[in-house]
């Protein structure tokens, strides 16, 4: 279980990592997005009262299988094919993540390589 989170999470971020212009912006864009973050996994809120467009988007976000997926082991004592799901979406995710993350990248290079020749022929 702790593989697919873990692979999810950093392609995830490196996925994300696009946006932000500057590395200290990173830590305020966290600290934005963690209380929210927390509420749409379902531990601390109950998932039933979350509204169904809230559920949509936290399906974006490794975090939330992860931590429904830990919850359930840790403390219902669940086994593994009880969350068999959880693991799946995390598998898809990671795949996912990192084909967007290799895209992003790509993207970023050539614009590095671009601004790199219109520098050096000025």
């Amino acid at each position: 279980m702790l593989l697919p989170y873990t692979l999810a999470s950093v392609f995830f971020g490196l996925t994300v990592s696009c946006l932000v212009r500057y590395r200290e912006n990173v830590m305020l864009l966290m600290v934005f997005v963690s209380v929210p973050l927390l509420f749409m996994t379902g531990v601390s809120w109950p998932q039933s009262s979350i509204p169904g467009y809230w559920q949509g988007v936290s399906w974006i976000f490794p975090s939330t299988f992860g931590v429904r997926a830990f919850i359930r082991v840790n403390s219902m004592g669940a086994s593994v094919s009880q969350v068999l799901p959880e693991i799946r979406i995390l598998w898809i995710q990671a795949a996912a993540y990192l084909g967007m993350a290799c895209l992003v990248f790509r993207y970023q290079f050539r614009l590095m390589k671009k601004y790199a020749n219109v520098k050096t022929t000025l």
